[in-house]
């Protein structure tokens, strides 16, 4: 997987992507999971716990800017692998994902932008995929897509429903504060300075905003929801090789969905629709 730099890599889930033949086993696992954090109770937070929010609620602060044409503005961390002359570019990516109980497929759509710095040009894609047991069955749409006079716009030809998204489509850190961590309960947490590996898993009340946000944006039945948060590289790194979050969903009779959203900051490349594997 490519290290991403600086700034974050955000999403909320309702369900991982499983493997090979594991998907099925994913699936169940998760869903009672899910179930059981969410019936469990708070837990108290630990010193830990409080130095690895105090770290996380840094790399959120970017919620909300207040265009997405700021990015071109906006200066990231910058390491050896950056040429002296690349002001980098900032990577913004967003997935809604479902799957109706273990049997069926996982349907996701993804959006990738790259705003690139050097240019103050805005390229990407719109991915949309089908996974299912069979790895051989999985189908796999792409669309490619512009950001331009505050819209995005569509390159290829694509069916309406695809159109229409996009028309509706906002990312979360154009219209949402993260909030205060140390407001929500904390569910469990798993922490390991030598890989290193820090995570948190918070509940988000249905009236929490991340939480509105999501269920009105994309018809999630109203709920309670689990927010992961987990962060793969140093407390004080500024260049984090993977930071994310996760809400994620239990539904009725096994479904499961999730979104996900990330930002982050890597050199340019000439191929500006860029690395969508993710």
């Amino acid at each position: 997987m490519k290290r991403y730099k600086k700034l974050l890599m955000i999403g909320s889930t309702v369900l991982m992507i499983g493997t090979g033949c594991s998907n099925d086993n994913t699936h169940n696992e998760r869903e009672n999971r899910v179930q059981r954090e969410l019936n469990q109770k708070p837990q108290k937070k630990t010193e830990l716990d409080k130095k690895v929010e105090k770290s996380f609620e840094e790399h959120l602060k970017i919620y909300p800017v207040n265009n997405l044409d700021d990015f071109y503005d906006m200066e990231g961390f910058r390491d050896e692998e950056f040429d002296k002359d690349d002001k980098g570019t900032w990577v913004l990516s967003s997935k809604i994902a479902k799957q109706k109980d273990e049997n069926a497929p996982l349907i996701s759509n993804n959006i990738y932008l790259f705003f690139n710095k050097n240019t103050n040009e805005a390229t990407g894609k719109n991915v949309i995929r089908k996974i299912y047991k069979d790895f051989n069955e999985n189908v796999e749409n792409e669309y490619r897509i512009i950001y331009k006079n505050n819209k995005i716009e569509l390159i290829d030809d694509a069916p309406k429903e695809v159109d229409q998204f996009l028309k509706d489509f906002k990312f979360l850190v154009e219209e949402k504060s993260f909030g205060s961590l140390k407001e929500l309960p904390k569910v469990s947490s798993r922490h390991n300075s030598n890989l290193p590996m820090y995570s948190i898993n918070y509940l988000l009340k249905q009236d929490n905003e991340i939480n509105k946000w999501i269920q009105n944006k994309y018809k999630v039945m109203k709920q309670d929801a689990i927010l992961n948060i987990e962060n793969t590289g140093q407390l004080n790194d500024s260049s984090l090789s993977n930071f994310y979050f996760e809400v994620t969903y239990k539904g009725r009779q096994g479904e499961v969905q999730y979104f996900r959203e990330s930002v982050g900051f890597q050199p340019s490349k000439e191929d500006n629709y860029g690395d969508t594997n993710r």
